[in-house]
């Protein structure tokens, strides 16, 4: 028993487990910081996503992406840079928009007119119709050898007249080199075509990248901002700019219509393609002048919380519910008395008490009581005082509590007049 019982002593304390205010702070402090990470991401993720999935955008590396193009503009000097901002016009520049298949027109349309009176507009279409690889993330896999149509009719919120896209199919079995000029009489633009390329076929068009067959590589037909729409994206995407010489041919492309549109540098839009700059309400928690807001609600939060962690002075012990001694004995009986509505009953009980203390404390001779000790006090009444035996007349029939107290101060005053109390 003896050993048993020093090891039971020797035993540690309990640091409180689970309910440790150090650990409880730490979850609070994660719980925290999680919530505001998950809160910030969830607003800038459009912006700080890479942008690598698969599409047909800048930047996305898969065949049908541009990313490789906005990389070689960069190289060849060409200033050039990827616009997730749909407040950001581009002044100067040439806007190279990449609707995919389910873009809404009246969303390209929208970009056009913004750009309307910074530089020329450039809108490349999709040709194939892909789907995300199953194992090799940021890569496609074509669905079908066909291309796939746009739309037979292009939407006329594209362009302001009606044309339509062109397979041309079996012209030859492999690239072939072609010479095509624009309108206005300017140097041919060497171009390695696909095996299977799409021609615009637009007789309102007024200018653009003629063919020998008269179909349209890049029409145009708004001259008072130029813009321009290119049917046949495989000669700007990753696929083909898969060599030297189509990379050639596809700056000298890009660099002949920027030139045409008297742009000077290249702005890349995938806000089109869900990457943008979106306004939410969530951005706003991070952005003037709502920043200093969250600022003021987080700080208040953290002294909340340090209040809560560090109290001034020690914890309340909670009461007993029936306390110890004679003071709760005699506080318990009062209030008996007073929910029983005799607490003035009382009053007789208490002149008596006070009668005899003074009797003690004058000296009275034994064998007085009642009326005769009041009359024998009555001889000591201070000037401008009642006499005791009035008090105590009054305090033996006082109807309520209320008088009570008022003739019980009277007579401490009466007694500390006759004992020179203070």
């Amino acid at each position: 028993m003896t050993a048993v019982s020093r090891a039971g002593a020797s035993a540690p304390a309990s640091s409180g487990g689970a309910f440790d205010p150090r650990i409880i702070l730490a979850v609070i402090v994660a719980g925290a910081l999680s919530i505001a990470a998950y809160t910030f991401l969830s607003a800038y993720s459009p912006q700080l996503s890479s942008g690598n999935n698969g599409g047909a955008h800048a930047l996305s590396n898969s065949a049908t992406g541009f990313s490789a193009l906005v990389a070689l503009a960069k190289e060849s000097g060409m200033a050039s840079s990827v616009h997730r901002d749909e407040d950001d016009s581009g002044e100067g520049a040439l806007l190279v928009l990449t609707p995919e298949l389910g873009t809404e027109a009246d969303a390209v349309k929208k970009q056009i007119e913004a750009h309307q009176a910074n530089g020329p507009t450039l809108i490349i279409l999709p040709k194939w119709l892909v789907q995300k690889h199953p194992v090799r993330p940021g890569w496609v896999q074509r669905l079908g050898d066909t291309p796939f149509m746009f739309s037979n009719e292009i939407p006329e919120e594209y362009w302001g007249v009606k044309m339509s896209a062109k397979r041309v199919a079996g012209a030859a079995k492999t690239a072939q080199p072609v010479a095509s000029s624009f309108d206005d009489g300017s140097a041919p633009v060497h171009l390695i075509l696909p095996p299977d390329y799409i021609a615009i076929d637009c007789a309102a068009c007024e200018d653009g990248l003629r063919l020998a067959d008269g179909k349209y590589l890049v029409a145009t037909s708004w001259p008072d901002y130029p813009v321009f729409i290119l049917a046949e994206p495989d000669l700007l995407n990753n696929y083909g700019l898969r060599d030297k010489a189509r990379g050639k041919a596809a700056m000298e492309l890009l660099s002949r219509i920027a030139s045409y549109g008297d742009a000077d540098r290249l702005a890349f839009d995938v806000t089109l393609n869900g990457f943008g700059k979106k306004k939410s309400i969530l951005r706003f928690l991070f952005e003037p002048p709502f920043l200093a807001v969250t600022l003021c609600l987080v700080l208040a939060a953290i002294l909340a919380g340090w209040q809560a962690f560090n109290r001034f002075g020690p914890p309340a012990r909670r009461a007993r519910e029936i306390a110890l001694g004679k003071n709760a004995l005699i506080a318990n009986g009062a209030e008996l008395m007073k929910q029983a509505g005799k607490d003035h009953h009382g009053a007789g009980v208490y002149a008596r008490h006070v009668r005899d203390q003074l009797a003690s404390a004058l000296k009275a001779p034994s064998g007085l009581e009642d009326e005769a000790l009041n009359r024998w006090l009555d001889r000591f009444t201070p000037t401008n005082m009642k006499s005791f035996s009035q008090l105590m007349h009054e305090m033996t029939g006082a109807p309520d509590a209320g008088e009570m107290v008022k003739i019980g101060r009277e007579m401490s005053r009466w007694r500390k007049g006759v004992l020179r109390e203070h």
